[in-house]
């Protein structure tokens, strides 16, 4: 049994598109010349339309193969972008920067807040204000346009005299833990000098009551050494 190529004729007579020809034996197909015949050529012409269209087919099938291939890539890159563009939204938003404009508080001017510069004077230093716990006299009230030199704070009182106005002070101090050092013996103007020691080292004041007519003027000298709390 011979076997054959599948898809070959069942013609005995048709060649397997290797050369070998399937003739019954003893059958010629050349002439007296040696030249091929009819036969023979009709069968070659014929392996040769076969392998040609083979070739197509199967060239075919690749172009068919690569387009399918690159619609699925590009498919896949418009999906794969379409995704990015949607997830990045929600990003952008949470990553954007809040306004800030009219949020930050507006600077303080320095000169808007209390001092807390120091002066040299001929007492000592002194600090340029009071603290803010600093005893009170009762009745009395500051004088912002006071002049007479550096002061840490001057006072007002009406209708007292010099004398009382610094024991007033003097026991308002000692509440708070201040002691008195010298006397309160008046000068010749009138004038009642208090010195006096704070609870903290080195801590010191002066203040100096002066009659003025009806008013009595306290000139405080707060030491740079006591605290500005």
């Amino acid at each position: 049994m011979t076997s054959r190529r599948l898809g070959a004729r069942d013609d005995p007579a048709a060649l397997d598109c290797d050369g070998r020809g399937a003739d019954p034996p003893n059958e010629s197909v050349s002439d007296s010349n040696g030249q091929m015949g009819p036969r023979h050529l009709g069968v070659a012409g014929s392996c040769h339309v076969r392998r040609t269209m083979a070739r197509m087919r199967m060239r075919s099938r690749m172009f068919r193969s690569i387009r399918v291939v690159a619609m699925g890539m590009v498919l896949i890159a418009v999906v794969a972008c379409g995704s990015n563009t949607g997830s990045s939204s929600p990003a952008a938003a949470s990553t954007s920067k809040p306004s800030v404009t009219g949020s930050l508080p507006a600077p303080t001017s320095p000169s808007s807040g209390p001092k807390t510069t120091q002066t040299d004077t001929e007492w000592g230093r002194i600090w340029d204000r009071l603290p803010s716990g600093f005893p009170r006299i009762p009745g009395a009230t500051a004088d912002e346009e006071a002049s007479g030199g550096p002061a840490s704070g001057v006072l007002v009182v009406d209708g007292s005299a010099a004398g009382d106005v610094a024991a007033l002070l003097r026991t308002e101090l000692q509440k708070a833990g201040y002691t008195e050092i010298g006397s309160l013996d008046p000068l010749e103007d009138g004038s009642v000098v208090l010195d006096m020691t704070g609870p903290t080292k080195g801590c010191a004041l002066q203040a100096t009551a002066t009659p003025t007519g009806g008013l009595t003027t306290v000139r405080i000298l707060y030491g740079a050494e006591c605290p500005l709390g």
